[in-house]
């Protein structure tokens, strides 16, 4: 009789032991023209393609280990980076992984550690002297793709960024993505190279608007 009450009595509890998981998820609108310090002489935010309206950035809320990223655009454009700074320090120093992808088929993406530091190239023209990329040599790229699945959904509009685990990002980072050519951006003027902050759609976590979705 206690053998029966007791595997009851766990089987019971089970529900109550099991603690949901949560994923937080962190709206982002484009809705800025200029980086700040920056002004731009376009009259609007866009100026051909891509198209970008906005991200979300799913974290697991008890880890805060990245999960997933969506980028809302039409029109879009390879190659592409996406940037994560996952302390949101450093200011342009500061990213700790890039992502590139040159394919519009999922399959070209590479995942590159540059949190131990990297070297800017800088615009010869135009803006002279302007960051304008990421020196090849300080790209390392990572054996153990931290980066699950790269997708680009054309029916849907979205480019959708899928995590391993591994990136932990807390509750506060900077995420910021640009395409090879940014006529739709956050920052201006455009960069003539995929990196820079004159071109980044950045969402800050700690300002983002925060929902959370039971998993």
């Amino acid at each position: 009789m206690k053998k029966v009450f007791w595997v009851l009595l766990c089987i019971t509890l089970i529900p109550f032991l099991c603690t949901p998981a949560f994923a937080v998820m962190y709206h982002f609108d484009d809705n800025t023209i200029n980086w700040p310090g920056s002004f731009s002489t376009m009259p609007g935010d866009i100026n051909g393609t891509p198209v970008i309206s906005g991200m979300d950035v799913y974290v697991n809320d008890a880890t805060g280990d990245l999960q997933k990223i969506e980028i809302s655009m039409t029109g879009r454009r390879v190659y592409d980076g996406l940037f994560i700074n996952t302390s949101s320090t450093g200011g342009i120093n500061g990213f700790d992984y890039y992502i590139r992808d040159d394919r519009m088929d999922n399959s070209g993406h590479t995942v590159y550690d540059i949190s131990g530091g990297y070297s800017f190239t800088y615009a010869t023209s135009g803006r002279v002297g302007h960051q304008n990329g990421i020196a090849d040599l300080a790209l390392k790229p990572i054996v153990n793709d931290l980066l699950s699945s790269l997708i680009w959904d054309s029916t849907n509009s979205l480019l959708i960024y899928t995590f391993s685990g591994g990136i932990n990002v807390g509750n506060s980072f900077i995420i910021g993505y640009t395409p090879d050519c940014a006529n739709d951006v956050i920052l201006t003027p455009e960069p003539s190279v995929a990196l820079f902050l004159g071109s980044l759609f950045l969402g800050l976590g700690v300002l983002g608007r925060r929902r959370f979705l039971k998993r």
